[in-house]
């Protein structure tokens, strides 16, 4: 297998991503920096990550749905940054993102190998969280697939990370919601059972599950 940049893929040990910001309340026309890291399966920032992360901006509705934002609500420097081997799993965006008007927004960074994400929210203009707690925002969540090539009607194990702002494992969330989209020749499409369905075990830190697949 070879990345986008046609080298061997040396990024299967990248676990998981997180992303952390200068300021999480701001106002509008202020600019904010953007953290990412990339982490292994053994916690470790990963140095050897050399490929693409993607990043989206949402913004929450009036009934406290997200919805994909536009060009109108935001700056955004660039939506994909390329790690450099001197980045060594680590890089800081110094006023990468600009926000236009007041709201609730949801950043979201993607390691584009292996799907992995990460989002954080930022209150601009007044808006304010009323429901978090501080010391349990969830900043990563990974899902971790037992197999990436499979064929219908097969189990896939699923492990599930919820980690916070101190990268710290978080074990006091009661519902994790679950979305699977397909690729299609113009992009992305969310999909429902009857095309997968999941079999869900406890969460305590880590969420096992496992999906099967009744499409290809």
């Amino acid at each position: 297998m070879t990345n986008n940049n046609g080298n061997n893929d040396y990024n299967n040990n990248s676990a998981y991503i997180t992303l952390s910001t200068s300021s999480t309340s701001i106002s509008t026309s202020q600019y904010i920096g953007l953290g990412v890291r990339v982490y292994n399966s053994n916690g470790n920032l990963d140095t050897s990550f050399q490929d693409d992360v993607r990043f989206t901006v949402s913004k929450m509705d009036n009934n406290g749905s997200y919805y994909t934002s536009n060009s109108n609500d935001y700056y955004l420097s660039n939506s994909r940054y390329r790690f450099s081997s001197s980045d060594d799993g680590y890089v800081y965006l110094s006023n990468y993102l600009q926000f236009y008007t007041n709201g609730t927004y949801k950043v979201r960074v993607e390691n584009t190998i292996n799907g992995t994400i990460s989002d954080i929210t930022i209150y601009v203009g007044g808006s304010s969280c009323t429901t978090c707690n501080n010391n349990d925002i969830i900043t990563s969540v990974s899902v971790i697939s037992s197999l990436l090539n499979t064929t219908t009607e097969r189990d896939i194990s699923l492990t599930t990370t919820l980690r916070d702002q101190y990268n710290n494992i978080v074990s006091n969330i009661n519902n994790v919601t679950y979305t699977v989209e397909k690729l299609y020749n113009n992009g992305r499409s969310t999909v429902t059972w009857p095309d997968y369905s999941f079999v869900v075990g406890s969460l305590v830190g880590n969420l096992n599950t496992s999906i099967r697949f009744a499409q290809i």
